[in-house]
C-alpha cells in the first residue's frame, strides 16, 4: 500500500488538515500521473464534477494509484505550464464517506477497493481528499470506457493498453496478523496464547506453498502449539526463539484463512518484540513487527497488550537488500 498522503505533506491521510492543504497550496503546485486537483468555483456544479472524479479515480486504479483533492485552488497557466495556487475552493455540498465509496463502487466496474476518503471542514464547506490505490484487478472502467492518466491527464485508455492491461501479472494479496488470546500459568510459568492467522484477501487468484517465520526477540520461547499446526511442518531453533513454519501445499483460498495457536513462555521483562515474515510460491514476502507490553497486562482484554509497529509492510516497498540485511542483524534473527 501507498501512502500517498504521508508522501505529500508528511502525515497519513487520517492526519491530514485543512491547514496543511493550505500551505501545501501556498506554492504553485503541479499535477502529476499520481495527483489530481479539483477546484470548485462557485458556479461549479457538483455532479458534473463528480462524474470527473469517478474517471480520475479508475485511471487511478488502472494506473499506480494516487491521490484527487476536490476543492484545491483554481488552475492557472502561464505560458504552456498549468498549476494550482493560492485558497482553497471548498465545496458547499456535504456527503459523507460512504456516499462517495458507494458511488465508486456503483460508477466504477469491476468494483474497486483501496478507496480511502477524509473530509475536511473548511468555514461551512469541505474540502475531499481521495487516496486510491493501485488495484489489482484492473483494467476498470466507468460507463464502458477505460481510463489512465498519462502526463498529469486523465485519458481514455488506447486498446492497446487495454489488452496490456487486462494481460498484467498480479499476485494474491495475502496479509497475516497476531492476535494475544490468553495468560496463564502452567508449571510455575507464565504462558500466553498467541494466534497465527493468514488471510487470502485475492478472491480470483489462490496461493499455496505459503510459509511463515515467527521470532520472539527479549527471552521469549515457543513452548508448543495447538492440533491444527500441521507439526511435521514446524521447526524451533535459536533455543526456542524463532519457529519456522515450512511451505505447505495446501491452497489457500479467498474467505479461509490458516490459524494456528502457539504457546510460548514469556519472561520477567517489560516488554517483547514479535517478528513475522511470509510468503508463498505467488506471493512476495512481506514483514511484520509487534511489541508486546508486560507491564500494562489486562487480563481481562489481552488483545490490548498487543502493539502494532508495522504490519504487512512489503519488503521491496521499504527496503533494498542490504536495508533488508540490516533489519535481520539489528533485530538478532540471524
Amino acid at each position: 500500500m501507498t501512502n500517498f498522503a504521508q508522501n505529500l505533506f508528511g502525515v497519513t491521510l487520517e492526519e491530514l488538515n485543512s491547514g496543511l492543504l493550505e500551505n501545501y497550496f501556498q506554492e504553485q503546485r503541479l499535477e502529476t500521473d499520481t495527483l489530481e486537483f479539483k477546484s470548485f468555483p462557485p458556479q461549479a456544479n457538483f455532479d458534473a464534477i463528480l462524474v470527473k472524479i469517478m474517471k480520475t479515480i479508475c485511471g487511478f486504479l488502472n494506473g499506480s494509484g494516487g491521490l484527487l483533492i476536490l476543492g484545491a485552488p483554481v488552475k492557472q497557466t502561464v505560458g504552456n505550464v498549468d498549476f494550482f495556487n493560492g485558497v482553497l475552493t471548498p465545496v458547499s455540498v456535504q456527503k459523507s464517506v460512504d456516499w462517495f465509496i458507494n458511488k465508486c463502487c456503483t460508477s466504477i466496474s469491476p468494483m474497486p477497493i483501496g478507496i480511502a476518503v477524509k473530509i475536511l471542514p473548511s468555514g461551512n464547506s469541505f474540502v475531499y481528499v481521495f487516496e486510491v490505490q493501485e488495484s489489482q484487478y484492473k483494467p476498470h472502467q466507468v460507463d464502458h470506457i477505460y481510463y489512465i492518466r498519462m502526463d498529469g491527464q486523465t485519458r481514455p485508455a488506447p486498446h492497446y493498453i487495454v489488452q496490456a492491461l487486462m494481460r498484467q501479472i498480479s499476485y494474491p494479496d495475502l496479509r497475516a496478523t497476531l492476535r494475544l488470546n490468553a495468560f496463564f500459568e502452567h508449571g510455575g510459568q507464565t504462558l500466553c496464547k498467541l494466534a497465527f492467522v493468514i488471510f487470502n484477501f485475492s478472491k480470483l487468484q489462490n496461493d499455496s506453498n505459503y510459509n511463515y517465520t515467527i521470532t520472539l526477540v527479549g527471552g521469549a520461547k515457543f513452548l508448543g502449539w495447538e492440533a491444527n499446526a500441521f507439526g511435521d511442518q514446524v521447526s524451533v531453533i535459536l533455543q526456542g526463539a524463532q519457529l519456522i513454519h515450512r511451505p505447505i501445499s495446501n491452497p489457500l483460498h479467498y474467505g479461509i484463512p490458516h490459524a494456528v495457536t502457539y504457546h510460548i513462555i514469556i519472561p520477567n521483562t517489560d516488554e517483547l518484540k514479535i517478528m513475522i515474515t511470509f510468503g508463498a510460491m505467488l506471493s512476495p514476502s512481506k514483514k511484520s513487527i509487534y511489541s508486546l507490553d508486560l507491564i500494562n497486562v489486562d487480563s481481562n482484554n489481552p488483545t490490548t497488550t498487543l502493539v502494532i509497529e508495522e504490519e504487512n509492510v512489503l519488503f521491496e516497498e521499504k527496503q533494498s537488500p542490504d536495508e533488508a540485511l540490516l533489519f535481520f542483524r539489528n533485530n538478532e534473527i540471524l
